[in-house]
């Protein structure tokens, strides 16, 4: 695998003149996932984080910068580069106000290293792989006891079910083998709900099959469940972010049938995911997303076609609004999380 703009998101792919066009799901309204309520709100859930990071890419070549946002949803500029740069990463949240990132690939090689980031958005130095090295992943934390867990991805063209959990303390556990019933597939997002469970839905199963509407619930232990039904637009790429505080999520922006859109499906707080509802602001694939400000959510860089920097934040009833002038270098393929219980 070549690295952007020669790989799995160049245009010959993505773009409108894609020969592998991805199709569009069919709406089914809502779908439960079997979840019962929840109220507990311990240092697992969103509530009381503060910031965000949102890290690594690709833009003029491979880059490992970082972007720290506030607790007003203020980007800051480029923070050099610590780990080893790379596209196609992953980041969850750990701990009480920790984050880390994951996976990757460099010049066609997939990496399994990861990156520890401390509780002031300091980005340690690479720690080496545990597990399979994947690319193309995306996580969430889950439970009570501040872990999280990263699932699916790809080896180059080889795609994976396989999930590995996070303890609280940031090491990554060794691979935990496929449920039955869970599409392998790369470029799903996932996003906490509820306080204690997770979901990850959509992706891709092969570079050159059809994007994917299903979605896998997270027990609060960390286990995959077996597919559910799609519910709006079949897509990967996009990103996810927990708003309010009531255990509410909402998936947002991708890329389907070789378009890039930008609307959102929400999550609610038993794991209900709505139909497609209208978004805000440029619409684009590959864009980093974490919570902020404890109840509110970020969305930024990505491409269009062309990378940019552009933000778009989400507020604490769930409403995106539309385009903010970037900060940072514009990119695509980078990953955030939430971290931090200090405001600046």
């Amino acid at each position: 695998m070549k690295d952007i703009p020669n790989n799995f998101y160049n245009l010959d792919i993505y773009g409108k003149s894609s020969k592998r066009p991805y199709n569009r799901g069919k709406s089914f309204g809502y779908h439960v996932l079997g979840f019962g309520g929840t109220d507990n709100r311990t240092f697992a859930s969103h509530i009381g984080l503060q910031r965000a990071i949102i890290g690594f890419g690709y833009g003029s070549g491979l880059t490992g910068v970082t972007n720290k946002i506030n607790s007003s949803g203020v980007v800051a500029s480029d923070t050099g580069a610590v780990g080893t740069a790379r596209q196609e990463v992953a980041a969850i949240g750990y701990g009480a106000d920790l984050g880390i990132f994951r996976g990757g690939v460099v010049s066609g090689s997939t990496k399994g290293l990861t990156n520890l980031v401390n509780n002031v958005g300091v980005v340690a130095a690479d720690v080496a792989k545990v597990g399979t090295a994947l690319q193309r992943q995306h996580g969430a934390r889950f439970g009570t006891g501040g872990k999280g867990v990263f699932a699916l991805g790809s080896a180059g063209n080889t795609v994976s079910a396989i999930s590995n959990i996070v303890n609280n303390v940031g090491v990554v556990q060794n691979d935990t083998a496929a449920v039955s019933g869970v599409t392998a597939r790369y470029e799903a997002n996932a996003v906490r709900f509820g306080f204690e469970f997770a979901i990850i839905r959509g992706g891709g199963p092969a570079d050159s099959g059809t994007a994917k509407s299903m979605s896998n619930k997270i027990s609060n232990t960390g286990v995959l469940a077996a597919d559910v039904s799609g519910v709006g637009t079949a897509g990967q790429g996009g990103g996810g972010s927990t708003f309010g505080t009531d255990g509410e999520a909402v998936f947002a922006f991708g890329s389907s049938t070789g378009t890039v859109y930008n609307s959102m499906n929400k999550v609610s707080n038993v794991g209900i995911v709505a139909s497609d509802s209208s978004g805000a602001g440029t619409a684009r694939y590959g864009l980093g997303s974490a919570g902020y400000g404890s109840d509110k959510g970020v969305f930024a860089f990505g491409s269009t076609e062309s990378y940019v920097n552009t933000k778009n934040l989400l507020n604490s009833s769930g409403a995106m609004g539309n385009d903010v002038t970037g900060v940072g270098t514009a990119r695509i393929s980078s990953a955030g999380c939430d971290f931090s219980l200090s405001a600046n």
